[in-house]
């Protein structure tokens, strides 16, 4: 491939995430494409025809079995809206074809585990390059908004909201340190400017996972760190079960303990209190919807139908929504809800293996070394699927499934992560 076609497409697919990224910052400031988005709401059938043919095209050019499930999961959203005699707008199956579309597209184009070839992983780390610089850049801007529904100073960066704030930042942290380590090994970690770029997003993305005070997006980040151990051969179990028991110990401690008086950042340790017991309702509520609904109630009745029925706490129905896969069970039925976990254990039945163990003869000469393009397109296969994973766990608790700047991301990931050489096998 020459220089100036990887160049090109680089650009492209970075561009592309800049804006899916900016995207709810970039609607509210400037009304023109507010009004874009209301007038592409009116025509919306059309637009999802026109997604749906999109992503039939990319998954006849990258056909595989194994996006069988998420197929699937497709046809069943679609059908859904459709069989809706309503037809109102419904932003969620938009967003949820945008971001599977935008997984898949940047995956083809990138050209990600060609089977001709062990392709150079230049193209796809400046691609990884690019998304971090993003994140980490839109991450320093921080607006002060009217009628802030948080009393205490959580950080939001462009996303409003400082739980999706939060899934952003550890999900492109995880990456990031993934990289880092693979680098570190057989590089140098002060033998590339790019290395040096990459230790200062790093910072960045820390510190505000940290100021987030995102509980779902901290222990999706754990989650993505402990992964990322595990494919490096570097998890220690008889060091992680004691930590983990012994916060356990500690939050039980706090359980209900902390008075109304308590600095806001001590409450929030606090699994006892009404944010996290009203979500605890939902997620109880979310599963008997599925078990008397099992087809589900369709687009955007699951907080209706949880009010009606099912005895929410005072100005609680909304919490159902914080959980991704309580309303794809609830909205889509339990056979969708299936479908993407399905689909997300295809994408982690093949593990990466950043290291060998042994060496292994595959027949060519390149990949005995101990830094070989195949290797580093592990370590890459490894950082992304370590990021797309605190994704996963942040969905359980915060939302974003639905929400475009985490949805490009995930899918993007996952997609990049679960796309395989085929000499991957001999590592």
């Amino acid at each position: 491939m020459n220089p100036a076609g990887n160049a090109i497409r680089f650009a492209a697919c970075v561009a592309t995430m800049a804006v899916a990224f900016s995207n709810i910052f970039l609607v509210s400031l400037f009304p023109g494409l507010f009004q874009l988005e209301l007038v592409l709401l009116d025509i919306q059938w059309l637009l999802l025809i026109c997604l749906s043919i999109w992503c039939a095209t990319i998954f006849v050019l990258s056909l595989s079995m194994e996006n069988l499930p998420l197929i699937g999961l497709l046809l069943i959203a679609i059908l859904k809206y459709f069989c809706n005699s309503k037809a109102w707008p419904v932003l969620n199956i938009t967003t949820l074809l945008t971001g599977v579309l935008l997984g898949k597209g940047i995956a083809w184009v990138l050209n990600v585990g060609s089977p001709k070839k062990i392709r150079p992983n230049s193209v796809l780390m400046n691609f990884l390059f690019g998304i971090f610089a993003c994140l980490a850049f839109f991450s320093t801007w921080h607006w002060r908004i009217n009628g802030n529904l948080y009393e205490f100073p959580r950080l939001k960066g462009i996303w409003f909201n400082p739980n999706i704030y939060g899934s952003l930042m550890g999900a492109g942290l995880v990456p990031v340190i993934g990289i880092l380590v693979y680098r570190r090994k057989h590089m140098g970690l002060w033998t590339s400017r790019q290395n040096s770029f990459l230790l200062l997003f790093a910072a960045i993305m820390l510190l505000g996972l940290i100021f987030s005070f995102s509980r779902g997006a901290w222990l999706g980040t754990a989650c993505g760190l402990l992964f990322l151990a595990w494919c490096y051969g570097k998890l220690k179990w008889q060091y992680v079960l004691p930590g983990i028991a012994m916060l356990s110990v500690a939050l039980s401690c706090l359980w209900g303990k902390t008075p109304d008086s308590a600095p806001w950042y001590v409450k929030r340790v606090d699994l006892g209190r009404f944010s996290v017991q009203n979500r605890l309702t939902a997620w109880r509520a979310g599963i008997e919807i599925m078990r008397d609904h099992p087809l589900g109630v369709g687009w955007d009745n699951a907080i209706k139908i949880y009010e009606e029925s099912y005895h929410p706490p005072e100005g609680g129905p909304g919490a159902i929504s914080t959980n991704d896969y309580l309303m794809i069970g609830t909205e889509l039925g339990i056979p969708a809800l299936l479908c993407l976990v399905a689909n997300l254990g295809l994408c982690y039945r093949n593990s990466p293996r950043p290291v060998r163990s042994k060496i292994i003869q595959v027949g060519t000469p390149a990949l005995l070394s101990d830094r070989s393009p195949l290797q580093e397109l592990e370590a890459l296969r490894a950082a992304c699927l370590s990021g797309a994973l605190v994704l996963i766990v942040a969905f359980w608790f915060d939302g974003g499934l639905f929400i475009l700047p985490t949805a490009a991301l995930f899918w993007v990931l996952l997609e990049l992560g679960a796309v395989r050489n085929k000499n991957s096998a001999a590592l």
